[in-house]
């Protein structure tokens, strides 16, 4: 209780929550969310990596067997039998895709490697659907952060 109000977990106790850092090591699955550890110890990190790409942040119903449905195409058979054998039955939340890199990073690493490359402004803002401005701040960015060294 927080000021008299059960919080969410209070309300909804099979509440599936991310609980940790973003995945950022291929070899563990022990920076990922609490449920797409537990599918990856069941079924592999492929089978939680293809149920991030299918549904993240979202909420589903899991059937009791995987035959027919949906779970067997995103994760394969094991890991749709491992989901449908620990939740089948309940809806779940999933959390957000720990897989997938932060488009702004992305985007930002792009723009420094186009940069050291020698690249254009305008080239690196046609590219990346960036302005020449943009594509100048991140210049700059990398030059201070160069002098700071």
């Amino acid at each position: 209780r927080h000021n008299g109000r059960l919080s969410s977990l209070a309300r909804a106790p099979r509440l599936l929550l991310a609980a940790g850092p973003r995945f950022r090591n291929e070899g563990s699955v022990l920076n990922l969310p609490w449920i797409y550890r537990q599918i990856a110890d069941a079924a592999g990190i492929d089978a939680a990596r293809g149920l991030a790409q299918a549904r993240a942040g979202q909420r589903f119903y899991v059937p009791k067997t995987p035959h027919g449905s949906w779970l067997v195409e995103a994760m394969g058979e094991a890991g749709a039998a491992a989901l449908c054998s620990l939740w089948g039955g309940e809806a779940i939340d999933v959390p957000a895709n720990p897989f997938d890199e932060n488009p702004w990073k992305a985007r930002a690493r792009r723009i420094a490697e186009a940069i050291d490359a020698g690249r254009s402004a305008n080239e690196i803002a046609r590219t990346e659907g960036v302005t020449r401005r943009t594509v100048w701040a991140h210049a700059a960015r990398r030059r201070a952060r160069a002098e700071a060294r």
